[in-house]
């Protein structure tokens, strides 16, 4: 006898579940992610000693402006 509940596994069985709902999980907690970090409390946060300017990071630290 497993410890586990028998759904995980048929979960873990069915292709279309075992494939999908970690893609769909893993969209969803992107897009609360990227709505947090476009928000106006991640823009005023002061960064901590030591942080590198942007310009270190070259083109990388063009992308994230497009998005606002």
């Amino acid at each position: 006898m497993s410890p586990l509940p028998e759904i995980l596994f048929d979960v873990a069985r069915n292709p279309f579940l075992a494939v999908g709902l970690p893609i769909g999980l893993g969209a969803l907690s992107g897009y609360v992610t990227g709505q947090s970090t476009r928000s106006n409390w991640f823009k005023t946060l002061t960064p901590p000693p030591g942080n590198p300017p942007r310009e270190a990071f070259g083109p990388v630290s063009d992308n994230d402006n497009k998005h606002s």
